[in-house]
């Protein structure tokens, strides 16, 4: 049995620098729910680059988005 072994590599690659007014609008296609690939595919950037900009965007966002904490106290009567 044989298996071809085809690996994916850029034949030449380039590191591309966003420019701030890109990640903006990339930041609001990802506000409106826009599918990854469909991003990927718009801005012409790669899935593992929009994910880690997604991981530092999130991680600075506060913890509870500016809402204040409520306290729900459940009071179950059982009889």
């Amino acid at each position: 049995m044989c298996f071809l072994l085809i690996e994916q590599f850029a034949e030449n690659p380039q590191n591309k620098i966003i420019p701030e007014g890109t990640r903006e609008r990339i930041r609001r296609s990802l506000l409106e729910r826009v599918s990854l690939e469909g991003i990927c595919r718009i801005f012409d950037i790669s899935m593992p680059w929009l994910l880690g900009f997604m991981e530092k965007t999130f991680q600075s966002l506060p913890e509870n988005l500016g809402s204040p904490k409520q306290v729900v106290i459940l009071n179950y009567n059982y009889k």
